[in-house]
């Protein structure tokens, strides 16, 4: 078996230069290129664009690390925006100034305004009213990412070898987000001009993805259960994964559709934040400027270093100032060990709970939590888990935790495009994902009084019978569902046309789903449309479709057709099945 590099290895570079990574033996092929963006964060957490060309006969990889308006070099960009009516974005907006940021929470709402986004808002942040809005600060965002990209791989190699590199682009987003949201982000994905083939993975699987290649086979074996928790600036994602198998290719199947919500550690600086303001909410000495010194001080040092240690005390430089009553005394601000534990304490509390939920809803015994993004890698909130979880369960940080998800979504992203590329890894990947919800269309049922509801029936359009419309459930809540098998209804729906109108040029169905436990019979609150599908058809010779005679001798084509659903990481497709033949259905997000 051919070894390959790991993506975890000294050889991938993290600095400002392009380095050469190790130089597998590599197959003749063109040039070709690959580049991961990662998941829409929030400000501080940021976007990562790590960057993968293949140019015989090097293989190099690398993150951009210097960005528009930043003279330093970072991993990451701040997700945020600002019309001056010049274009602002990351790095260019400076100090205090009103942006938007948390745009990307406009592709899946429901988090909005609770918990602690309501507690503590952010102070700078401008607001975007209209899902129309929303949606274009993301596009002009990733049209921003994308521009930057292009221009740094221009200016690198230059015009000519650049405009022959074909380049793809994989999305993160949160485990939590709905397939409404998943769809969004692909298609703001396509008008900032990433294409239409946009890869969208959740990021605890790409997580997941990157720390079973990196991790000692002695830490998990096979059928062993982990909860992967991604813990980031903005969003706290778990999903708990089993181990079908870990050779020669790891195999991972859910164990447990995911929990995820707004705790994560951009709050901490909030909190702080807030805790400064009432501190000094009388002593206008400390202005504006202290508090920003303050705010980047708690961010580079007290916020990545505290333990827990309540009998520590932590001092500030509040150059000029002396107020001894306020804790100012010789330039610098002291906090006690015990107000910076209060600050942690909400967001510790609020993952803790996320995750001895997702704990308790695992039908099989957790042995591990495997915590990773930028938040996942801090000591104290791993050791405030593990004091929760008990000793038989080992919480570890996994490595690179910061930068696992993006270099995870490369992994997966290349073993399904290119499996035989040195940095793929075969047929690594997810067998079968716990479905989130209740997936069905409606359809016609012959009335049954004891069954149905009597107010909803109606007369049949072909016979003296009563028909009521039914939900008709072909993929149920919390079943597995194959990530290489996709589901196909076992009964035929029909698509009726009066032949009148010609012959049909398309099937359209449109998808419903609901989250309650119980799938409802008949179409209520408790279901919602998600998406509109649609078929071309009009390839079939018009007398091949079956014809049928209704009330008032009016004549039907009423064409029999099955729906075949796959649910991927971060997206779901959809075809629709009319004798042999297989027929592709676009979307469209309702």
């Amino acid at each position: 078996m051919e070894v390959l590099p790991r993506l975890g290895k000294p050889s991938i570079s993290v600095t400002t230069k392009y380095e050469v990574a190790d130089q597998p033996s590599l197959r003749s092929r063109r040039a070709s290129n690959q580049w991961v963006i990662r998941g829409l964060r929030s400000r501080h957490s940021a976007q990562t664009i790590p960057l993968l060309f293949l140019f015989l006969p090097f293989l190099l990889i690398n993150f951009f690390q210097n960005w528009p308006g930043d003279g330093a070099s970072h991993n990451k960009a701040p997700t945020t925006l600002l019309y001056r009516p010049e274009y602002l974005w990351g790095y260019q907006i400076r100090g205090n100034d009103p942006r938007y940021e948390w745009f990307k929470l406009g592709l899946h709402p429901s988090g909005e305004g609770r918990g602690l986004a309501k507690d503590y808002p952010s102070t700078t942040s401008l607001i975007a009213n209209s899902t129309e809005d929303k949606e274009r600060l993301v596009i002009d965002y990733l049209t921003n990412l994308r521009k930057h990209a292009e221009t740094v791989m221009a200016n690198t190699y230059g015009p000519s070898v650049f405009s022959k590199i074909s380049r793809e682009y994989i999305i993160t987003v949160p485990a939590v987000w709905d397939d409404k949201a998943q769809g969004r982000t692909q298609e703001c994905a396509n008008q900032a001009g990433m294409g239409d083939h946009v890869q969208i993975i959740t990021e605890p699987e790409a997580a997941g993805i990157y720390a079973l290649t990196n991790m000692p086979t002695t830490v998990l074996k096979k059928n062993e259960t982990f909860i992967l928790c991604d813990a980031g600036g903005g969003t706290v994602d778990l999903v708990s994964y089993t181990i079908s198998k870990l050779n020669p290719v790891p195999r991972l199947r859910e164990a447990a559709r995911g929990e995820g919500g707004l705790c994560g550690s951009i709050f901490l600086n909030r909190i702080f934040a807030k805790h400064l303001s009432d501190k000094f909410a009388n002593y206008p000495a400390w202005d504006d400027e202290y508090q920003t010194d303050a705010l980047k001080f708690f961010e580079d040092d007290i916020k990545k270093n505290f333990m827990g240690d309540t009998s520590q005390h932590y001092f500030i430089p509040a150059r000029g100032l002396n107020k001894p009553e306020l804790g100012i005394h010789q330039n610098k601000l002291r906090l006690s060990g015990e107000e910076i534990k209060n600050i942690f304490e909400p967001v510790i509390q609020m993952v803790i709970s996320l995750v001895t939920r997702q704990i308790r809803k695992t039908a099989r015994p957790v042995t591990a939590i495997l915590m990773a993004g930028g938040f996942g890698s801090s000591e104290y909130l791993r050791i405030r888990i593990q004091d929760i979880v008990g000793p038989n369960v080992g919480v570890r940080k996994v490595a690179n935790g910061d930068t696992a998800i993006v270099k995870g979504a490369l992994i997966s992203g290349l073993s399904k495009k290119d499996p035989g590329h040195p940095y793929a890894i075969g047929s690594f990947g997810i067998d079968s994902r716990v479905a989130r919800r209740h997936y069905g269309t409606m359809a016609y049922d012959t009335f049954i009084p004891s069954v149905h509801d009597e107010n909803l029936k109606e007369p049949s359009p072909y016979s003296s019978d009563f028909i009521v419309p039914c939900m008709q459930w072909f993929i149920q809540k919390n079943t597995n569902v194959e990530d290489t098998k996709p589901v196909v209804t076992q009964k035929p729906f029909f698509w009726e046309r009066p032949v009148l109108d010609g012959s049909p040029k398309y099937i359209e169905a449109r998808i419903h789903v609901s989250e309650k436990d119980q799938a409802p019979l008949h179409l209520n609150k408790n279901v919602s449309e998600l998406v509109k599908i649609q078929a071309d058809i009009s390839s079939i010779p018009v007398e091949n479709f079956p014809k049928k005679i209704g009330v008032g001798h009016q004549e039907f084509y009423r064409i029999p057709y099955k729906i075949e659903t796959a649910i991927h990481s971060g997206s779901i497709t959809f075809a629709l099945l009319y004798g042999d033949e297989r027929y592709e259905a676009t979307k469209e997000f309702l």
